[in-house]
């Protein structure tokens, strides 16, 4: 189901193929080798979302078969480029720990790495003595310190709770480590 303001918004803007218009954009956004079900649980949760939560984000969603992962699911974000406009955001679902969960709990992980976008936390691409840094816009070797990990998972969480998806985090709790 497609949140109202965002149908309103496409109807607006594109009229009677605000449809197929909805389709193409996200479409575009999703990895032509990620798994049928992941993308529909994506587009369900995409479409549950406020209009203009990914405001100065650009997204994509990949899937990474990496059986060593850590995460259901990882964002990496890049810095803007001197004078860009958006933050640039990189989805990769990992199926190997995702296949365990049901639709409902796969639904909070996607809203849940949404909600990181949305809160514009540095998030580290790499570890420096035990602290995620992010690459400086501009620079190939320079890093910056982002916040800690606990208060970047927090934000995330309350920010995926205040769009409604208390049921899917009930639903991943209760299977998370099962």
């Amino acid at each position: 189901m497609v949140d109202m303001k965002v149908e309103e918004h496409f109807r607006s803007e594109y009229g009677s193929n605000s449809a197929e218009v909805i389709k193409t954009w996200l479409c575009a956004r999703l990895d032509p080798g990620l798994p049928d079900s992941y993308k529909r649980l994506c587009r369900e949760v995409v479409f549950r979302l406020p209009w203009g939560w990914d405001t100065d984000a650009e997204w994509a969603v990949t899937v990474d078969w990496d059986q060593n992962t850590r995460g259901y699911i990882s964002v990496l974000r890049e810095e803007k480029p001197a004078g860009g406009l958006a933050t640039n955001y990189m989805i990769a679902v990992y199926p190997t720990l995702m296949d365990r969960l049901s639709d409902c709990a796969c639904r909070w992980v996607f809203a849940h790495e949404f909600a990181y976008i949305r809160s514009g936390f540095r998030c580290g691409s790499i570890v420096i003595r035990g602290k995620p840094h992010t690459r400086v816009s501009g620079s190939t070797n320079r890093y910056e310190e982002g916040p800690p990990k606990n208060v970047q998972e927090d934000a995330a969480d309350r920010i995926a709770m205040d769009w409604g998806f208390t049921s899917e985090l009930t639903a991943f709790l209760a299977e998370y480590g099962s």
